[in-house]
């Protein structure tokens, strides 16, 4: 009797489990789109976890996904568990009403499938439930905010199809761990990646002709890089900013960039574009061909302790070495130009040592170094100074000068607002300490050639090769 019992036990929970199992996974053929909810019972509309749908679907449809994925069409949170959804043999077509909406301002917009084969903006946007997605193999394009906010994605097959990828498409997938992008893929749009923090890794179309602002901004576990391919024309602002790229690498036969120790430069050798955030070099010395270091170059090196401008360096663009983790700065360049909040937020910088001419020191260029106790100017005239280019507050800052330039300085920080607060003090440069530029090195006799070799003037626009008469050789770009 006792055996009949546990026998019926038995089967009535293995006939659970197999319901339960057919509730949770689900294989659907839409034959006509806009009927895909018709194919699924209320019953299993917030339990179903995994699901195939081949057939194609419309707006509508996308609805019942989104419902399905934890999202309704306001964006307000559901029941639903769907967790691996496969498209891979579905099709995408326009029109079927609306999937999303959201209210701006006095108005509320609306998304809807606009063309055929392509993921419309925010198609599958904050589906949180979701975790592993195959796109249709025909997709064409994935929109802006396709999948961005869809926290627990770690997988997205992308098809070989999709040449177009607009802004901010998987921004915040926050557990997305790889992404194999296609060979047709030409542009990377802004913020496509940003805030993806669980990538690791990336490999680059062989096709791709633009990588744009902020594409990977904060994928703060973003490590490894393929080289960048041949046909790459630009890269824009912050594109790598707060990442741990180790290094950057270009094909040979790039006509735009060019990249060496792992650092990335302009074809010519000029600008340094790119310094990966993620070495684990404590130093780096800058090339003397080197004339300018663009914006954000060296941004979130916290590895980096101790950097020295060279002499032919004329510009360094602004947040160019932001959150970096350098202790000391040299600057041996004459009639240089810092932009605005250069060297912002260095938590570790203690001394700064100008040994050759500043031109200009933008707003904010040193703000929030609290370390930040010695500034030295060796120059003979007073820089052009922003506002709060220096931000004392718990660390008394000196600022060492020519003795006939003190009280020009001190006129200057006054008018001027060169530093926030009183917590700072103008002194003669001989009480220092800090070794001056040396009587020879001031003197050196330099000759300036345009790039046919012709002797111009010093003063003169465009690219300089500077000849000293101690035998060195430097390229500046004069503007």
């Amino acid at each position: 009797m006792q055996i009949s019992t546990i026998r019926k036990s038995i089967t009535t929970l293995a006939l659970l489990l197999v319901f339960s199992a057919s509730h949770a996974q689900k294989v659907i053929k839409v034959e006509k789109p806009g009927e895909l909810s018709k194919q699924i019972t209320p019953s299993e509309k917030f339990s179903i976890t995994d699901l195939t749908v081949s057939g194609s679907i419309n707006g509508a449809d996308i609805l019942c996904l989104r419902e399905m994925a934890g999202r309704d069409i306001e964006g307000k949170p559901t029941e639903g568990k769907l967790s691996t959804l496969d498209l891979s043999m579905a099709k995408i077509v326009a029109n079927g009403g609306n999937y999303y909406q959201v209210k701006r301002g006095m108005s509320t917009k609306y998304y809807s499938s606009a063309y055929d084969d392509e993921v419309s903006a925010y198609m599958f946007y904050q589906c949180q439930a979701l975790i592993t997605l195959k796109l249709p193999t025909n997709t064409k394009s994935i929109e802006q905010h396709a999948f961005s906010g869809c926290t627990s994605l770690t997988e997205c097959i992308i098809p070989q199809s999709v040449a177009t990828m607009r802004e901010n498409a998987f921004k915040d997938c926050s557990r997305l761990a790889s992404i194999a992008l296609p060979n047709s893929l030409k542009e990377i749009s802004k913020c496509a990646f940003a805030g993806c923090k669980s990538l690791t890794s990336v490999t680059f179309p062989s096709q791709l002709e633009k990588i744009g602002a902020q594409a990977f901004e904060n994928c703060t576990s973003l490590a490894t890089l393929s080289e960048f391919p041949q046909s790459l024309l630009d890269i824009e602002d912050k594109a790598f900013y707060n990442t741990a790229v180790t290094a950057y690498t270009v094909a040979e036969d790039n006509d735009y960039y060019y990249a060496s120790n792992g650092v990335l430069y302009d074809a010519d050798k000029i600008s340094i574009q790119l310094y990966p955030a993620g070495s684990s070099a404590t130093s780096f010395e800058i090339p003397g061909s080197v004339a300018e270091i663009d914006e954000y170059a060296f941004a979130y090196a916290q590895n980096l302790k101790n950097i020295s401008l060279p002499e032919g360096l004329t510009n360094v663009g602004k947040y160019a070495f932001e959150h970096a983790g350098i202790e000391q700065l040299t600057s041996l360049a004459s009639n240089l130009s810092i932009g605005e909040s250069t060297f912002s937020d260095c938590a570790e910088l203690q001394t700064v040592d100008f040994k050759g001419a500043i031109g200009g020191i933008g707003n904010y260029a040193f703000k929030n170094n609290k370390k930040l106790s010695v500034v030295q100017f060796t120059g003979s005239a007073i820089p052009e100074f922003g506002q709060y280019v220096f931000t004392p507050k718990t660390v008394k800052l000196k600022v060492y000068v020519e003795k006939d330039l003190i009280d020009k300085f001190k006129d200057a920080f006054t008018t001027k607002k060169v530093a926030l607060g009183k917590m700072y003090e103008i002194l003669d440069i001989t009480t220092s300490g800090i070794a001056k530029q040396s009587v020879y090195e001031l003197n050196i006799d330099k000759v300036h050639f345009d790039v046919c070799g012709r002797k111009i003037s010093k003063h003169d626009k465009g690219l300089h090769i500077i000849q000293s008469s101690d035998g060195r050789v430097v390229k500046r770009m004069v503007k």
